[in-house]
């Protein structure tokens, strides 16, 4: 009888666990997906920079200014 009781308690306690898990990563996968976004506008504005200070820093040197 307690053998059964334990095999019912580990079990139950696994399917939990188990469920926990797959919420947990559904969390963690829109926070992730969030995050990326900002990454990807972030790392797109920098670039847009870049090529505007480097378009500059040219024009600049174009212009003996440097």
């Amino acid at each position: 009888m307690i053998y059964w009781f334990t095999i019912l308690a580990l079990s139950s306690w696994m399917v939990y666990l188990n469920i926990h898990v797959v919420f947990e990563y559904q969390g963690a996968s829109a926070k992730y997906e969030t995050v990326l976004r900002e990454y990807e506008a972030k790392k797109k504005e920098l670039e847009e920079k870049m090529e505007e200070y480097l378009r500059l820093r040219a024009r600049m040197e174009e212009h003996g200014l440097q």
